[in-house]
């Protein structure tokens, strides 16, 4: 069975009738991520698989029959059998009663949590057959009527009769996700947050100290914003799994940037959107791009490790500066607006490793001058990057990492021999945010505190913020950007001789004075401009 599922899940049923591989498995998994939906849903909405697949396999593979749904087929009496919001919501159909069985037609016969909720209800036993999705909803409405519209699920005392309706009016969620915005820019939240729940999201916003509670969602609707956000925003994965970057909002016809933040939780996701005032990106430094344009001057690879927003700022001013018009430049990766407008941009989110280095490897088919890629963080991506160096083109590859994990992505590369002396250096950076003047306070230590978390000594203590009214209670006052262009000199190549781990690389840089966004962090520490612990995010991210 495929490393990727798990025994007795559609995957493995699917995988071992022999009707999707490994490779349907991983792309079926990166577009579930990617959208949030059912596994199954993921593999129809990419053609792998067929509705009548899935049930073809299921019923095979669970001695359950699958059946074609018309009106003979339900009981007289069947819409009494069972109430309309449970059976909406766990995709059901109740065919017909005798004694104590309840024959019921499921969407999902794998959902266990369905089948003993429906025998507890019914206090009887179930049986299931298998259905189409698109026969169970057309019987749900006949037996129940149209589905209400607006099954976004929002209850809210929050929002006005005229925006209800419009949520109402709106099933697809863009109505109530305007809204959600709409609240961020024009009614001064600076952030809201949808919080998964057993069975249900909550939805908070924080205009102050203490957070509102705003609505809760149900499971669905919490599912379909989270779609509807990375559909329309420009999200990135980092290392950890989370997602985050920004949406676009006209207000007043100033085009803002709403910054959007995934984290998995154990019942769906955890979303945070933060007002613009909060979170504008820390701009590129201008000054350091003709270090990197003279990296670029000739075939080799450059590695970067910075934020997906300003690592697109730095792909925008080095295509700039080398004149976007008198080369052919490729962008691998969604790219943003201005990059889109600029270059040829070639998605690779929901490719898996070995399909990307293919990618890679075919982009050079198209001769580029410049190929830019938003992420070579693994190593066959990585090595086909390096090739593509050796082949005559010039390469900058976003590692979408931290610094401590790009620095051990190259060392584990450089002593694979994957990374030829074609390479010219290594970009690296990261975000701080800077602390509100106007509360921050002290915030002292003991030594053996200081020690075990590596903490830059300070005689005078650290500082952190609580939160007031000149900065919204964030704490916050604004993000710096703290990067470094390191070339890949005779020092470098050493290292990376006699490293056996990126710890060991940084380390060396830092002795020799060339790490320099740790010196950068800790002078902020020391001068009260940042708290410790975003210098310690800063430093081990």
């Amino acid at each position: 069975m495929s490393q990727w599922v798990t025994e007795g899940s559609l995957g493995a049923i699917l995988y071992n009738s022999r009707i999707i591989t490994e490779t349907d498995i991983q792309k079926g998994l990166t577009e579930q991520e990617r959208l949030g939906c059912r596994f199954g849903e993921a593999l129809v909405r990419l053609g792998i698989v067929t509705g009548e697949d899935i049930n073809w396999a299921l019923s095979h593979h669970l001695d359950i029959p699958y059946i074609r749904l018309n009106r003979e087929t339900m009981g007289p009496d069947a819409a009494t059998l069972l109430p309309e919001r449970i059976a909406r919501h766990h995709g059901v159909v109740p065919l017909i009663r005798t004694d104590d069985e309840l024959r019921v037609a499921f969407r999902d016969p794998l959902d266990r949590v369905a089948l003993q909720e429906i025998a507890a209800l019914c206090n009887c036993s179930v049986t299931i057959a298998i259905a189409d999705a698109s026969d169970i909803r057309e019987m749900q409405e006949y037996l129940y009527g149209p589905e209400p519209k607006g099954g976004f699920g929002l209850l809210s005392c929050v929002a006005t009769a005229d925006e209800a309706a419009a949520i109402i009016a709106d099933p697809a969620g863009e109505s109530f996700l305007q809204w959600l915005l709409s609240l961020l820019v024009r009614q001064g939240y600076c952030s809201i947050t949808l919080a998964p729940l057993a069975g249900v999201g909550v939805l908070t916003g924080r205009q102050g100290s203490a957070p509102r509670e705003l609505g809760r969602l149900t499971v669905d609707a919490s599912d379909r914003l989270v779609a509807l956000l990375r559909q329309q925003g420009e999200l990135c994965k980092n290392s950890s799994g989370a997602e985050s970057g920004s949406l676009e909002y006209l207000h007043e016809n100033v085009l803002l940037a709403i910054r959007v933040d995934l984290l998995r939780g154990a019942s769906g996701r955890m979303v945070t959107l933060k007002s613009p005032e909060l979170t504008q990106g820390a701009p590129f430094p201008p000054e350091l791009v003709p270090l990197i344009r003279e990296m670029t001057q000739r075939p080799g690879l450059v590695m970067v490790s910075l934020p997906i927003q300003e690592m697109r700022s730095m792909m925008e001013l080095l295509i700039n500066s080398h004149g976007s018009g008198e080369e052919q430049t490729l962008l691998l990766g969604e790219g943003n607006k201005t990059l889109r407008e600029m270059v040829p941009c070639i998605p690779l989110n929901a490719l898996s490793p070995e399909e990307s280095e293919a990618v890679v490897t075919a982009a050079q088919e198209h001769e580029p001058e410049l190929l830019l890629l938003e992420y070579a963080g693994d190593i066959r991506s990585l090595h086909a990057a390096a090739r593509a160096s050796l082949g005559g083109v010039r390469v900058v590859a976003g590692t979408g990492a931290g610094i401590a994990e790009t620095f051990a992505l190259l060392c584990t590369a450089w002593h694979r021999h994957l990374i030829p002396s074609s390479l010219r250096g290594i970009v690296v950076g990261a975000t701080v945010t800077t602390l509100c003047p106007s509360c921050a306070e002290t915030l002292h230590f003991k030594p053996q505190e200081i020690t075990r978390l590596r903490l830059p000594a300070s005689a005078s203590g650290y500082r952190h913020a609580t939160g007031c009214a000149a900065c919204a209670f964030t704490g916050k006052d604004g993000t710096r950007l703290l990067v470094e262009v390191i070339p890949c000199d005779r020092m470098l190549t050493d290292l990376l001789e006699s490293c056996k781990n990126g710890d060991d690389v940084a380390a060396g840089l830092a002795q020799q004075g060339d790490h320099t966004v740790q010196k950068q962090a800790a002078r902020l520490l020391l001068g009260g401009e940042i708290s410790p612990d975003t210098y310690l995010k800063a430093v081990t991210a």
